[in-house]
């Protein structure tokens, strides 16, 4: 939620801390017309992340077929190492190791959203894969 809420106040335009979001309105496609209207299209696909995890946890999910929700969750688990790599490069640049441009909130903001939902689809993908198994019928 803080990615998808910093993505948010960028796309109306609100600086964070001084910092003002990258202009999307002279995009082509969807994400260019999303931002002339005030949506940042990343906040989009976090928030269905956010469903996808919520399906994986609740009941009403284990109506869908299996693979509806195993296939993006396995996928979306590859941010998990993604984003605790990035925490290391945030620790590094907060130590003054590696010498950077942007902002390190900024980073650690991207690092622990990312490396987080990563880690939480890979979670409740084992869970909802293990509780929706088929049983073999004798």
């Amino acid at each position: 939620m803080p990615y998808v809420l910093m993505k948010v106040l960028w796309a109306i335009g609100l600086p964070i801390n001084g910092m003002e979001g990258p202009d999307l309105t002279n995009s082509n496609g969807l994400y260019g017309f999303l931002a002339r209207h005030g949506i940042d299209g990343t906040s989009l696909a976090a928030l269905a992340g956010i469903a996808l995890l919520w399906a994986l946890i609740s009941k009403w999910g284990e109506a869908l077929p299996r693979w509806t929700l195993l296939t993006p969750a396995w996928l979306a688990a590859l941010l998990g190492p993604y984003g605790v790599l990035a925490l290391g490069w945030v620790v590094l640049a907060l130590a003054g190791v590696v010498d950077t441009d942007i902002p390190v909130w900024v980073a650690a903001v991207g690092a622990l959203g990312f490396g987080g939902f990563g880690i939480a689809a890979a979670v409740t993908a084992l869970s909802y894969q293990r509780r929706t198994k088929p049983r073999c019928q004798h």
